[in-house]
């Protein structure tokens, strides 16, 4: 019996059989990378001595590479990657493309997927024809599950490979959150909520979603203090395991943050939940809605908080989750498009 991909051509994956082809260690070109760092045993989003000072879990997760992109400039006819990257077990309800694979956005429009093939040893090559002849802007999403030893931009040998233009909001925003933040369950990277404000702000981010790990300690806020962030995304409230545990821990991770970053705005966030779920959230957002006021009131100016309830639009509660609880490519579009006038007025201001 044969395969989808052998029936439909449109499910294969492009192989490199291009006889002009020449790659790039991103590694080498640290002006293109933006939201990672790199040492030898690959790109990671929080160095590992910090993760291990906060927990195992968020030590096994540090090095998926959520919210990590490369920026640069071409006039090549097509862009490809060459990566090596361990193999991982795709959870159920998510896509292969979005825990695993790379997308490609050209001038800030959507222009294809690096999906990795179902069965391949570590390192495979792809490799997307590019509709439009010229020089372009290109960001290059990288995998939001994943762990990334090596990367490798292929263009045409003879064309441009430059640094692109500076970001039209040169400042860094830092997230910390769950699963949610991290990206679970978009089906490509580029549509995480995180990575759509990066591209519509024109801003650098730093993602510190961490799936069912997000749980306030004081080492992750002090962690966070240390990246000196032009704004912070207080996000964690899906992952504490109870109501005490919020209340025990979010006044404290706030105040702890505050005290070594005494002037950056601050954006706390309630959980995006469907309407069946908001009964069981209402003392959760309490106690978000308590440490603002309580910093409010110590005269914190810079604290700032957008209700979860708000994210989804009535006529669409329906579609936008995968299992009632992690939102769609759907509900983080919404996600996004509630987040993203917030958030560019912090920024701007």
């Amino acid at each position: 019996m044969q395969s989808v991909s052998q029936i439909d051509p449109n499910f294969q994956i492009q192989r490199i059989q291009l006889p002009d082809v020449k790659f790039y260690n991103v590694q080498a070109h640290s002006s293109l990378l933006f939201g990672l760092f790199w040492d030898e045993q690959g790109y990671y989003r929080m160095p590992e001595a910090e993760a291990a000072k906060v927990s195992d879990n968020v030590l096994s997760l540090c090095r998926h590479t959520s919210g990590g992109s490369v920026r640069f400039v071409t006039d090549s006819s097509y862009v490809a990657i060459g990566v090596r990257a361990p193999q991982r077990s795709i959870p159920a309800h998510m896509s292969r493309a979005g825990c695993t694979g790379f997308d490609l956005y050209r001038n800030g429009v959507f222009c294809g997927i690096f999906p990795p093939p179902e069965n391949t040893a570590a390192g495979y090559e792809s490799v997307i024809h590019l509709p439009e002849a010229g020089k372009a802007e290109f960001t290059l999403h990288f995998p939001l599950y994943a762990q990334v030893e090596h990367l490798e931009i292929g263009i045409q040998e003879g064309a441009v490979l430059e640094e692109a233009p500076g970001l039209p909001i040169p400042k860094t925003v830092v997230f910390y959150g769950s699963s949610i933040t991290q990206g679970a369950c978009v089906s490509r990277p580029g549509l995480s909520y995180v990575n759509t404000l990066a591209r519509r702000l024109g801003c650098q981010v730093i993602n510190l979603g961490f799936s069912g790990s997000a749980l306030g300690e004081t080492a992750m806020a002090e962690y966070i203090a240390s990246l000196k962030p032009d704004v912070f995304v207080l996000d964690y409230e899906h992952n504490a395991p109870t109501l005490s545990h919020l209340q025990s821990t979010h006044y404290p991770f706030y105040r702890t943050f505050r005290d070594l970053c005494p002037h950056t705005p601050i954006l706390m966030l309630s959980s995006a939940d469907l309407p069946f779920k908001r009964a069981s959230r209402t003392k959760r957002k309490q106690v978000i809605l308590s440490t603002l006021e309580q910093g409010k009131l110590a005269g914190d100016q810079q604290l700032f908080f957008l209700d979860g309830e708000t994210f989804y639009p009535q006529s669409f509660w329906d579609s936008c989750s995968v299992d009632t609880l992690h939102p769609n490519d759907i509900g983080h579009l919404f996600m996004a498009e509630a987040i993203y006038p917030v958030l560019k007025e912090i920024l701007e201001k």
